[in-house]
């Protein structure tokens, strides 16, 4: 589905997907997880997006999708209300864990530039989610808790 944004031209899809990679009796296997979410990339195929930054801890697999400005004209219904947002994996199943591009603008430390396209996760041994997004002024952070929220 094509789109203009800021960088020009977007087509959209749901193309993303997340795999298991594993060796078996001395061959590299694969082992589909999920398909069908949200991607984005430039017509020749570049710049290419989907999820990001990927963690797995104790069976659930982790991740954050990247994040699309209104103008974009992405949709908003399911499935791309997974947008900007954090994703578990588990069995199959997608969930949203936290709605990480609405907590930015409530936890962007200089308050400006708002531009929550997270791309990176880590799920931690004590259960929290940590969360990174770049901005205009460094990257910054977020933790999170078993639920979804903030510390």
């Amino acid at each position: 589905m094509p789109r203009r944004g800021t960088e020009g031209p977007t087509c959209i899809g749901l193309t993303a997907a997340v795999s298991k990679v594993f060796r078996e009796g001395g061959a590299w296997k694969r082992h589909r997880l999920v398909d069908g979410l949200p991607s984005a990339g430039a017509p020749d195929g570049g710049l290419a997006v989907g999820l990001n930054g990927g963690s797995a801890r104790h069976g659930s697999v982790w991740g954050v999708e990247t994040w699309a400005p209104p103008e974009a004209g992405v949709p908003i219904a399911p499935p791309w209300d997974k947008l900007g947002e954090l994703l578990s994996i588990d069995r199959g199943r997608t969930r949203i864990a936290a709605d990480i591009s609405a907590l930015e603008p409530k936890r962007n430390p200089h308050k400006t530039a708002v531009d929550s396209n997270p791309y990176a996760v880590l799920a931690s041994p004590d259960g929290r989610k940590i969360v990174e997004w770049p901005s205009t002024r460094g990257r910054h952070g977020l933790r999170l808790g078993l639920a979804g929220r903030g510390p």
